[in-house]
């Protein structure tokens, strides 16, 4: 908390309301949000997209370490609050002036890894762990079927609705690896739930969507640095002119 606050400092924090004593301490009381005990993280995003009245919404995991910033040639990390308020402000703009619903931002650490037709912006990825909705997305609910792959299902779902999801490349908000750390989404979902949320996905989505192989770094013998990944292909419907 003490982390997480000092990077945004006016950030709601929402906890299980079973847990609110604990984070009293260290949470300002006007920004301590309880919800209803949750079983699940898409339950717990879903009473946030409900009961928290904004024009954008932008939810961020409790995770997040820093902000990492490319221009193309050179990178570096902020913690500044200002900067990093400043970095969601101008995307949420964006994307209401050119009426997007949804905003994310680079999965990639590395900015020499992206597409030189992905630079400085895509259009069609994954949400992650921080994310902003306004507009038409702002009411999307997540579907709580993907333990573990909801954001997945949320944005194939975008996608389909709103055509694109607008992500700032030159920005990598840094949570550390996936499904490596302790407490939270890790020590609810387990591997048999996370592979059939996979399964699930590739039922609905078929080969628009790929995964490579992931393990829960808890697990024994599995490396701490593994990773997920996604493939998405979208394929667009246009109408004859002449229709």
């Amino acid at each position: 908390m003490r982390r997480i606050l000092a990077l945004l400092p006016e950030a709601l924090i929402c906890v299980d309301e079973r847990e609110v004593a604990d984070y009293r301490p260290l949470v300002p009381e006007r920004q301590l949000i309880p919800h209803p005990p949750t079983e699940n993280l898409p339950q717990v995003r879903n009473w946030i997209i409900k009961n928290i009245d904004c024009r954008c919404q932008v939810q961020v995991d409790d995770d997040l370490k820093r902000v990492l910033i490319s221009d193309g040639f050179s990178q570096r990390a902020t913690k500044d609050p200002d900067e990093i308020q400043q970095i969601l402000v101008n995307a949420a703009n964006i994307c209401a002036d050119v009426g997007i619903g949804a905003f994310a931002f680079t999965r990639q650490a590395n900015p020499a890894l992206a597409r030189p037709d992905e630079v400085p912006f895509r259009l069609v990825s994954a949400i992650s762990a921080t994310f902003g909705i306004l507009g038409p997305a702002r009411d999307r609910l997540f579907d709580e079927r993907f333990l573990g792959r909801d954001d997945f299902d949320w944005t194939m779902r975008t996608l389909i609705e709103d055509r694109i999801v607008f992500v700032d490349n030159r920005v990598y908000f840094d949570h550390g690896p996936t499904f490596a750390g302790r407490g939270g989404n890790v020590g609810i979902v387990d591997q048999r739930g996370f592979d059939n949320a996979s399964r699930l996905l590739k039922q609905l989505y078929g080969s628009a969507i790929e995964f490579s192989a992931v393990r829960f770094a808890a697990k024994k013998n599995v490396s701490a640095n593994s990773k997920t990944g996604m493939v998405l292909r979208v394929e667009r419907r246009q109408s004859s002119v002449y229709c």
